[in-house]
Protein backbone atom coordinates (compact mmCIF):
# COMPACT_ATOMS: atom_id res chain seq x y z
CA UNK A 1 0.00 0.00 0.00
CA UNK A 2 0.87 3.65 -0.03
CA UNK A 3 1.31 3.87 3.54
CA UNK A 4 4.09 0.74 3.72
CA UNK A 5 5.66 2.30 0.65
CA UNK A 6 6.21 5.29 3.31
CA UNK A 7 7.21 3.61 5.71
CA UNK A 8 9.80 1.56 3.95
CA UNK A 9 11.20 4.83 2.48
CA UNK A 10 11.72 6.58 6.32
CA UNK A 11 13.44 3.29 6.68
CA UNK A 12 15.87 3.58 3.59
CA UNK A 13 16.72 7.18 4.51
CA UNK A 14 18.32 5.92 7.84
CA UNK A 15 20.77 2.81 5.80
CA UNK A 16 24.48 4.09 5.14
CA UNK A 17 24.86 2.10 2.17
CA UNK A 18 25.20 3.72 -0.85
CA UNK A 19 24.52 0.56 -2.98
CA UNK A 20 21.85 -0.63 -0.21
CA UNK A 21 19.69 2.46 -0.35
CA UNK A 22 19.54 3.34 -4.15
CA UNK A 23 18.73 -0.38 -4.18
CA UNK A 24 15.73 -0.13 -2.04
CA UNK A 25 14.87 3.17 -3.56
CA UNK A 26 14.45 1.86 -6.65
CA UNK A 27 12.55 -1.54 -5.75
CA UNK A 28 9.93 1.06 -4.08
CA UNK A 29 9.43 3.18 -7.33
CA UNK A 30 8.79 0.30 -9.00
CA UNK A 31 5.93 -0.45 -6.82
CA UNK A 32 2.31 -0.06 -8.07
CA UNK A 33 1.72 1.71 -4.77
CA UNK A 34 4.31 4.30 -5.06
CA UNK A 35 2.75 7.35 -5.79
CA UNK A 36 4.16 10.50 -7.44
CA UNK A 37 3.20 12.58 -3.83
CA UNK A 38 6.23 10.78 -2.84
CA UNK A 39 8.11 11.69 -5.42
CA UNK A 40 9.57 14.45 -3.43
CA UNK A 41 10.35 12.72 -0.37
CA UNK A 42 12.37 10.30 -2.79
CA UNK A 43 14.24 13.12 -4.32
CA UNK A 44 15.24 14.19 -1.29
CA UNK A 45 16.32 10.82 -0.17
CA UNK A 46 18.91 10.28 -2.98
CA UNK A 47 20.34 14.15 -2.24
CA UNK A 48 21.97 11.86 0.78
CA UNK A 49 23.97 9.26 -1.94
CA UNK A 50 27.37 10.13 -2.47
CA UNK A 51 28.03 7.37 -5.12
CA UNK A 52 27.45 9.38 -8.67
CA UNK A 53 26.27 5.90 -10.50
CA UNK A 54 23.79 5.38 -7.94
CA UNK A 55 22.31 9.10 -7.65
CA UNK A 56 22.09 9.04 -10.95
CA UNK A 57 20.09 5.62 -12.02
CA UNK A 58 18.29 6.83 -9.09
CA UNK A 59 17.35 10.04 -10.70
CA UNK A 60 16.69 8.20 -14.33
CA UNK A 61 13.71 6.39 -12.72
CA UNK A 62 11.36 8.62 -12.08
CA UNK A 63 11.91 10.62 -15.25
CA UNK A 64 10.73 7.45 -17.02
CA UNK A 65 7.82 6.96 -15.18
CA UNK A 66 6.38 10.35 -14.64
CA UNK A 67 6.08 13.73 -15.64
CA UNK A 68 8.08 16.08 -13.30
CA UNK A 69 7.04 19.05 -11.85
CA UNK A 70 8.69 22.35 -11.75
CA UNK A 71 9.79 21.73 -8.27
CA UNK A 72 11.20 18.05 -8.96
CA UNK A 73 12.99 19.03 -12.00
CA UNK A 74 14.99 21.74 -10.07
CA UNK A 75 15.59 18.90 -7.14
CA UNK A 76 17.36 16.97 -9.52
CA UNK A 77 18.97 19.76 -11.04
CA UNK A 78 20.56 20.82 -8.22
CA UNK A 79 21.71 16.75 -7.18
CA UNK A 80 23.03 16.98 -10.56
CA UNK A 81 25.75 20.02 -9.38
CA UNK A 82 26.81 17.52 -6.37
CA UNK A 83 28.05 15.00 -8.83
CA UNK A 84 31.20 15.05 -10.25
CA UNK A 85 31.64 12.31 -13.76
CA UNK A 86 30.76 13.84 -16.94
CA UNK A 87 29.23 10.98 -17.82
CA UNK A 88 26.66 10.71 -15.12
CA UNK A 89 25.80 14.94 -15.44
CA UNK A 90 25.23 14.19 -19.42
CA UNK A 91 22.97 11.48 -18.46
CA UNK A 92 20.57 13.19 -16.38
CA UNK A 93 20.32 16.68 -18.13
CA UNK A 94 19.51 14.11 -21.78
CA UNK A 95 16.80 12.79 -19.34
CA UNK A 96 15.88 16.31 -17.90
CA UNK A 97 15.72 17.67 -21.74
CA UNK A 98 13.31 14.91 -22.98
CA UNK A 99 10.95 15.44 -20.54
CA UNK A 100 10.15 19.37 -22.14
CA UNK A 101 10.36 22.59 -21.94
CA UNK A 102 12.63 24.30 -19.27
CA UNK A 103 11.87 27.88 -17.50
CA UNK A 104 14.22 30.42 -17.91
CA UNK A 105 15.96 29.68 -14.27
CA UNK A 106 16.07 25.85 -15.01
CA UNK A 107 17.70 26.79 -18.44
CA UNK A 108 20.22 28.90 -16.47
CA UNK A 109 20.72 26.09 -14.12
CA UNK A 110 21.14 23.48 -16.83
CA UNK A 111 23.80 25.82 -18.67
CA UNK A 112 25.43 26.33 -15.35
CA UNK A 113 26.23 21.75 -14.86
CA UNK A 114 27.28 21.79 -18.50
CA UNK A 115 29.96 24.30 -17.83
CA UNK A 116 31.47 22.26 -14.83
CA UNK A 117 31.90 19.32 -17.38
CA UNK A 118 35.34 19.16 -18.43
CA UNK A 119 34.17 16.02 -21.07
CA UNK A 120 34.31 17.74 -24.67
CA UNK A 121 32.20 15.19 -25.82
CA UNK A 122 29.56 15.09 -23.18
CA UNK A 123 29.15 19.35 -22.65
CA UNK A 124 28.63 19.13 -26.88
CA UNK A 125 25.41 16.37 -26.63
CA UNK A 126 24.04 17.74 -23.10
CA UNK A 127 23.85 21.45 -25.81
CA UNK A 128 22.43 19.61 -28.27
CA UNK A 129 19.53 17.70 -26.05
CA UNK A 130 18.56 21.09 -24.88
CA UNK A 131 18.11 22.53 -28.12
CA UNK A 132 15.82 19.46 -29.13
CA UNK A 133 13.07 20.77 -26.94
CA UNK A 134 13.84 24.40 -26.24
CA UNK A 135 13.71 27.53 -27.82
CA UNK A 136 16.51 29.72 -26.37
CA UNK A 137 16.15 32.55 -25.26
CA UNK A 138 18.92 35.11 -26.04
CA UNK A 139 20.68 35.14 -22.24
CA UNK A 140 20.62 31.27 -22.56
CA UNK A 141 22.19 31.12 -26.93
CA UNK A 142 24.99 33.59 -25.44
CA UNK A 143 25.64 30.99 -22.27
CA UNK A 144 25.62 28.11 -24.48
CA UNK A 145 28.43 29.27 -26.78
CA UNK A 146 30.15 30.41 -23.76
CA UNK A 147 30.32 27.05 -22.70
CA UNK A 148 31.32 25.55 -25.96
CA UNK A 149 33.65 28.19 -26.38
CA UNK A 150 35.73 26.40 -23.19
CA UNK A 151 35.56 22.99 -25.28
CA UNK A 152 39.06 21.96 -26.70
CA UNK A 153 37.34 19.56 -29.97
CA UNK A 154 37.05 21.74 -33.00
CA UNK A 155 34.51 19.04 -34.41
CA UNK A 156 32.66 19.28 -30.87
CA UNK A 157 32.53 23.17 -31.29
CA UNK A 158 31.48 23.68 -34.65
CA UNK A 159 28.58 20.88 -33.88
CA UNK A 160 26.96 23.14 -31.47
CA UNK A 161 27.21 26.45 -33.13
CA UNK A 162 26.00 24.96 -36.70
CA UNK A 163 22.70 23.86 -34.34
CA UNK A 164 22.26 26.93 -32.63
CA UNK A 165 22.52 29.27 -35.76
CA UNK A 166 20.39 26.61 -38.22
CA UNK A 167 18.11 27.30 -34.66
CA UNK A 168 17.79 30.88 -34.03
CA UNK A 169 18.85 34.51 -36.03
CA UNK A 170 21.63 36.26 -33.87
CA UNK A 171 21.89 39.80 -32.68
CA UNK A 172 25.18 41.88 -33.18
CA UNK A 173 26.53 40.75 -30.11
CA UNK A 174 25.79 36.73 -30.60
CA UNK A 175 27.11 36.87 -34.07
CA UNK A 176 30.79 38.47 -32.61
CA UNK A 177 30.40 35.25 -29.38
CA UNK A 178 29.84 33.22 -32.53
CA UNK A 179 33.09 34.19 -34.41
CA UNK A 180 35.24 34.81 -31.50
CA UNK A 181 34.08 30.81 -31.14
CA UNK A 182 34.89 29.66 -34.45
CA UNK A 183 38.75 31.74 -33.94
CA UNK A 184 39.92 29.25 -31.28
CA UNK A 185 39.48 26.89 -33.88
CA UNK A 186 42.33 25.63 -35.97
CA UNK A 187 40.24 23.20 -38.21
CA UNK A 188 40.32 24.87 -41.59
CA UNK A 189 37.23 22.64 -42.46
CA UNK A 190 35.16 23.02 -38.96
CA UNK A 191 35.93 26.77 -39.54
CA UNK A 192 34.80 27.36 -42.77
CA UNK A 193 32.01 25.11 -41.61
CA UNK A 194 30.76 27.47 -38.99
CA UNK A 195 31.27 30.28 -41.28
CA UNK A 196 29.34 28.88 -44.18
CA UNK A 197 25.91 28.00 -41.86
CA UNK A 198 26.19 31.45 -40.54
CA UNK A 199 25.75 33.03 -43.77
CA UNK A 200 23.40 30.59 -44.70
CA UNK A 201 21.23 31.16 -42.07
CA UNK A 202 21.72 34.91 -41.12
CA UNK A 203 21.60 38.59 -42.94
CA UNK A 204 24.98 39.90 -41.79
CA UNK A 205 25.61 43.62 -41.34
CA UNK A 206 28.66 46.06 -42.56
CA UNK A 207 30.10 45.11 -38.81
CA UNK A 208 29.38 41.30 -39.06
CA UNK A 209 30.78 40.87 -42.85
CA UNK A 210 33.84 42.83 -41.93
CA UNK A 211 34.86 40.19 -38.95
CA UNK A 212 33.53 37.23 -41.54
CA UNK A 213 36.03 39.04 -43.91
CA UNK A 214 39.04 38.72 -41.45
CA UNK A 215 37.92 35.55 -40.23
CA UNK A 216 38.13 33.76 -43.72
CA UNK A 217 41.26 35.23 -44.26
CA UNK A 218 43.16 33.55 -41.49
CA UNK A 219 42.00 29.96 -42.77
CA UNK A 220 45.28 28.56 -44.02
CA UNK A 221 43.95 26.15 -46.55
CA UNK A 222 42.79 27.44 -50.47
CA UNK A 223 39.91 25.68 -50.65
CA UNK A 224 38.17 26.17 -47.63
CA UNK A 225 39.19 29.80 -47.70
CA UNK A 226 37.74 30.07 -51.45
CA UNK A 227 34.49 28.00 -50.48
CA UNK A 228 34.23 30.77 -47.68
CA UNK A 229 34.67 33.96 -49.62
CA UNK A 230 32.90 32.89 -52.85
CA UNK A 231 29.37 32.74 -50.80
CA UNK A 232 30.38 36.15 -49.04
CA UNK A 233 30.35 37.79 -52.87
CA UNK A 234 27.28 35.79 -53.92
CA UNK A 235 25.46 36.84 -51.14
CA UNK A 236 26.58 40.35 -50.86
CA UNK A 237 27.83 43.83 -53.04
CA UNK A 238 30.86 44.95 -51.35
CA UNK A 239 32.10 48.13 -51.40
CA UNK A 240 34.75 50.12 -50.39
CA UNK A 241 36.13 48.57 -47.40
CA UNK A 242 34.36 45.48 -47.54
CA UNK A 243 35.85 44.91 -50.88
CA UNK A 244 39.35 45.71 -49.98
CA UNK A 245 39.27 43.45 -47.31
CA UNK A 246 37.75 40.53 -49.48
CA UNK A 247 40.20 41.51 -52.12
CA UNK A 248 43.02 40.79 -49.49
CA UNK A 249 42.12 37.70 -48.17
CA UNK A 250 41.28 36.82 -51.83
CA UNK A 251 45.18 37.64 -52.99
CA UNK A 252 46.63 35.36 -50.01
CA UNK A 253 45.36 32.08 -51.80
CA UNK A 254 48.09 30.37 -53.09
CA UNK A 255 46.49 28.11 -55.47
CA UNK A 256 45.46 30.12 -58.50
CA UNK A 257 42.49 28.26 -59.73
CA UNK A 258 40.82 29.09 -56.21
CA UNK A 259 42.07 32.13 -56.51
CA UNK A 260 40.91 33.25 -59.76
CA UNK A 261 37.64 31.47 -58.93
CA UNK A 262 37.61 34.25 -55.92
CA UNK A 263 38.56 37.07 -57.73
CA UNK A 264 35.86 36.17 -60.63
CA UNK A 265 33.15 35.92 -58.05
CA UNK A 266 33.46 39.40 -56.86
CA UNK A 267 33.72 40.40 -60.74
CA UNK A 268 29.98 38.67 -61.50
CA UNK A 269 28.55 40.34 -58.27
CA UNK A 270 29.47 43.60 -59.41
CA UNK A 271 27.97 43.83 -62.60
CA UNK A 272 24.73 42.25 -61.24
Amino acid sequence: SKENVGMALNSAGTIQSDYEKSRILLSLMDQKSFDQSQLDFYLKLIASIHSDYEKSRDLLAPMQRYKLTADQTNRVIDAVTTMSSDYEKSRLLLGLAKQGKFDEAQMANYLKVVDSMKSDYERSRSILELLQNNSLSGASMSKAMQDISHAQSDYEKSRVLTTLVHDSKFDEGQMTAYINVMDSMTSDFERSRCLLALMEHNKLSNASLAKVLEAAGSIKGDYEKSRVLQKVAQSYSLEGALRDSYIKAADSINNEYERNRVLAAVVKRATL
